[in-house]
């Protein structure tokens, strides 16, 4: 932080640059007044900004003068208005080369002095210890401003700069005199902001968060307010993490959707801004609810208890299949309203009273399965990929995937050749590759109503199942080696394979069981119930023009990329990224594939947005839907298990709930690991030389038990937008 060199006859726009280039938060002051409100409006101080941009916005052609926000900046100005009475600490800064801007030029020594906060505290604008009978001058701390040169003075005074450059730490004996902030008045400063970011994770009860979530979107389609609503709803969502009910940074991310669509798009105002200028202005609203945090914590603690007190959510068998509310929609984010087909699927299932993602997994599985074989992904690594993909929709025996898979059908007409799984020697001649060529099966939708009847398949002597569905996963050949029966063969590539599995989480034991082999990480698993399924509250199924219920569109199949589909960059090199730390052993058992998946999955995304071509945000959404499918399984291991040890105890063998201690209960503590592993990682780039650190490094600094999960979590950290990985190194975005 420093005061620039401002020249006598330099224009405001040309000073507020150089003073945001010198690391201060600027804002514009109507001629006159010393006022930023009169300018900017309500929650000024949230409004501040060092970007050129907007600084160029508020002062090209005008007359306003510049305020330094003291506060933010990180700054401690002394306002000296009668230098004879000042104390002695003052009288010192006063003496020493700290930054001095004159204020009256006919009284010497009148004006302000500029110290740098350093000590961590919130110092407010209070006197504390230097109050004194004769009234000498101000602290402008925490929510304070100076009016700075160029400006004109507004009661004929001048402001001059008789010293200028680096600001320096304020000296212990006046921090020692100055109080901190008895109110939370503030934004909080880039390094505040940090620091409280990286030490509030704690999650007690995430689900608090969703509640947030939805009142901003509420008040946002409402034409309320945006900066004034997002301002209140963060500054409670900060004061909540800073309760411990969830991780502050999550709540950022999942506050800034709404907030982005709603600025960017027009805001009730009329105002549009750039998604940089949203970036700007959200991060000036995050630093003023950091502010807040911490002082209004037990409240919010209180709050917050008073209202989820009598809604505990016990992991239990019977509900599994239904998710809170707040875990899902935190999870889920804004996939459902981003675009125009996924609203449809959502008030469609709705609608018929069916789990939003249990139809969507059908609608993805029929929308594939009229895809043809020779559509390909690209071969990122080995040969090309094939659009086989496989869904779980957890449920109870009659958790709807009846109704969902008719729900699909609707949505996406089209004749889907649908099928039992039965044996592997089944699925293969049900492709019937005897007839002549123009006769083969091409596509199949198999069908699975009861999880453990694949169990029960396996286990009979000779029994191919998993095999069969494990190599129709990635496309491979399908056959067999039998005499007389090489004509059955199923050529790579020559066949599209869906599948749909129903899964009861306490008779998934055979699924889970074939973990070795790679079987469960080959589907994506999605919730049967939803508790959004009220009757009352249920939402139309849209009408198109004719006035029957809508469909997705339409897939145009002649342009379809038989040959180099392209997948965005950002896909590619998380696909190699996580190849190359499988071969180097860091990879997790359950979560083989898992990339494969999502990568099948974006480009049906596209399909049911009326495209061809994959493209960001395909990706991007496609990550939400693999959040939701890992917090799936997990929770139907965890069921499992559960069910595992009661039947264990009520034998009387507790000896062999030791067996049940396997890699599929391990996964589920493994997530807690990544987690704890990725938080230390952040915190050591935050602090690091450019927020980068090399991989190397940031290897020998780990503990040597974290080690070999370190690199998994800083995939998990990637995936999630929060670091980078630049060739050998980390960085922290």
């Amino acid at each position: 932080l420093s005061i620039p060199d401002i020249a006598d006859d330099a224009d405001t726009l040309t000073a507020a640059l150089a003073y945001a280039k010198a690391g201060w938060y600027i804002l514009p002051a109507k001629a006159g007044t010393k006022d930023p409100g009169k300018i900017v409006g309500k929650g000024w101080p949230a409004k501040s900004s060092r970007d050129a941009k907007q600084i160029t916005a508020w002062f090209a052609g005008t007359d306003h003068g510049i305020a330094l926000h003291a506060g933010r900046s990180g700054a401690v100005i002394i306002d000296v208005d009668e230098p004879d009475n000042v104390p002695d600490e003052v009288l010192l800064v006063m003496g020493s080369d700290a930054p001095h801007q004159s204020s009256r030029p006919e009284q010497p020594g009148r004006g302000h002095y500029l110290l740098a906060n350093t000590t961590g505290r919130r110092i407010g604008n209070s006197l504390g210890k230097l109050a004194s009978a004769k009234k000498w001058g101000e602290i402008r701390g925490a929510n304070g401003v100076i009016i700075a040169a160029p400006t004109k003075h507004s009661e004929g005074g001048c402001y001059r700069w008789i010293r200028t450059g680096p600001v320096p730490p304020i000296p212990d004996y006046l921090a020692e005199a100055l109080p901190e902030s008895s109110t939370p008045e503030d934004t909080a400063t880039d390094a505040q902001v940090e620091h409280f970011l990286n030490t509030h994770t704690e999650a007690i009860k995430p689900e608090a968060l969703g509640g947030l979530v939805n009142e901003l979107r509420k008040k946002l389609a409402g034409g309320q307010s945006c900066h004034m609503s997002t301002l209140g709803i963060l500054t409670d969502a900060m004061q909540e993490a800073a309760a411990g009910f969830y991780d502050a940074r999550t709540a950022t991310r999942e506050l800034w959707p709404p907030y982005v669509q709603t600025v960017t798009t027009g805001t009730s105002t009329g105002r549009v801004l750039t998604k940089t200028e949203a970036k700007h202005s959200f991060k000036g609203i995050v630093a003023w609810a950091v502010g807040q945090a911490e002082p209004n914590a037990s409240r919010a603690r209180e709050r917050v208890n008073a209202k989820y007190r009598d809604s505990v959510i016990e992991i239990m068998s019977d509900e599994i299949s239904t998710p809170p509310t707040g875990v899902l929609e935190k999870l889920e984010g804004d996939f459902w309203t981003r675009r125009e087909s996924h609203r449809l699927i959502f008030n469609a299932a709705l609608s018929k009273m069916c789990s939003p993602w249990a139809v969507l997994a059908c609608v993805t599985a029929r929308t594939l399965a009229l895809i043809p074989p020779s559509v390909t992904l690209p071969p990122v690594i080995g040969g090309i990929g094939s659009l086989n993909w496989f869904g779980a929709i957890v449920a109870k025996s009659g958790g709807g995937k009846g109704a969902a898979n008719a729900v699909a059908a609707a949505l996406v007409p089209g004749a889907v050749y649908t099928r039992g799984a039965g044996s592997g020697e089944g699925m293969v001649e049900a492709y019937d590759r005897r007839l002549e060529p123009q006769d083969h099966v091409t596509a199949i939708l198999f069908s699975v109503d009861e999880v453990d009847s694949l169990a029960s398949l396996q286990a009979r002597s000779g029994q191919t199942t998993m095999s069969v569905i494990r190599s129709g996963f990635s496309g491979e050949t399908l056959g067999f080696s039998y005499r007389n029966r090489s004509k059955e063969i199923v050529e790579a590539h020559s066949y599209r394979m869906t599948m749909i599995v129903s899964v009861q989480p306490e008779r998934a034991a055979g699924l889970f069981d074939d973990a070795g082999g790679g079987t469960p990480q080959r589907f994506m698993w999605f919730p049967g119930r939803d508790r959004r399924i009220k009757a009352a509250t249920a939402p139309p199924w849209s009408a198109d023009g004719s006035g029957l219920p809508r469909q997705l569109p339409d897939i145009d199949i002649k342009n379809l990329p038989h040959t180099g589909m392209g997948i965005p960059d950002e896909a590619r090199q998380l696909i190699l990224q996580a190849r190359e730390e499988s071969m180097n052993g860091n990879d997790n058992a359950l979560n083989g594939h898992a990339l494969f998946c999502r990568e099948k999955f974006a480009y049906a995304l596209a399909l049911l947005d009326g495209r061809t071509v994959m493209n960001s945000e395909d990706w991007e959404l496609s990550g939400r839907a693999a959040d939701v499918s890992d917090w799936c399984r997990l929770r139907a291991q965890t069921t499992l298990e559960e069910s595992r040890r009661a039947a264990a105890i009520e034998r009387g063998q507790l000896r062999g709930v030791e067996y049940y201690e396997s890699d599929i209960t391990k996964a589920v503590a493994a997530r807690d690991d990544l987690l704890r592993i990725l938080t230390w990682a952040v915190g050591k780039l935050n602090r690091a030389d450019g927020r980068r650190m090399t991989k190397r490094k940031l290897t020998h600094d780990a503990s040597s038990r974290d080690r070999a999960k370190l690199t998994e979590a800083m995939i998990s950290g990637v995936e999630s937008g929060l670091i980078k990985a630049d060739g050998a190194e980390w960085v922290l975005l």
